[in-house]
């Protein structure tokens, strides 16, 4: 299956690569040093061609509430929205257990995630 990994090259993107790569994948790799932007929507679409599924452990370092919440929304819409213009099947998304129990910081923006992922158009 092609499989597109937001956050390709970071910490748990170069896990979730190889355990793909492993399990006979086709990895899509959506990082900037790859060449894609996760905010610029006509990047994102464009690299989803021929996508089935997205795996999203893309991630910023911060604890500014309004950062992580921009970083979040921006990113998760623009690979949800290219995600049903390439016929995209499935999206996961990497959450944080018990987030909801901090929404302060980062933990919003992966609130407002999940979110986001919960109420999208893609499974």
């Amino acid at each position: 299956m092609r499989i597109a990994i937001a956050g390709a090259t970071g910490a748990v993107g170069n896990h979730v690569v190889n355990v793909a790569h492993e399990r006979g994948h086709s990895v899509v790799a959506l990082s900037r040093s790859a060449g894609v932007d996760l905010f610029s929507s006509a990047r994102v679409t464009s690299a989803l061609e021929g996508v089935r599924a997205v795996i999203d452990v893309a991630s910023i370092s911060t604890t500014s509430l309004r950062a992580s919440e921009n970083f979040c929304s921006n990113s998760t819409m623009n690979l949800l929205t290219a995600g049903v213009q390439a016929g995209v099947d499935h999206h996961l998304a990497l959450s944080i257990l018990n987030a909801e129990k901090a929404p302060t910081g980062y933990y919003a923006g992966k609130l407002l995630q999940e979110q986001l992922v919960e109420d999208g158009p893609l499974p």
